[in-house]
């Protein structure tokens, strides 16, 4: 889900920079951590939104994602299976 996420992310982003290239984006990005960020502990606890995630949950969603070898994830991640 997060490759996804990402993704989509670089996409939007080279809306605004269509001289940049995916990949540069995504180098770009991952410098300035743009992509994860730790929420602080104090937001969490303050807020009324709670998120339950049970681990049954997390391992049925588990998959298995094929990625295709001339693709731009490939090169970032150099393989062609994520689990």
């Amino acid at each position: 889900m997060q490759v996804i996420s990402i993704f989509f992310n670089i996409l939007e982003d080279k809306k605004n920079n269509p001289n940049m290239s995916l990949e540069e984006i995504y180098q770009t990005n991952k410098k300035t951590n743009s992509y994860l960020k730790r929420i602080n502990d104090n937001i969490i606890n303050n807020h009324l939104h709670y998120i339950v995630i049970e681990e049954e949950s997390i391992n049925n969603a588990r998959h298995e994602i094929n990625i295709e070898n001339n693709s731009f994830m490939y090169n970032i991640y150099n393989t062609n299976k994520l689990s």
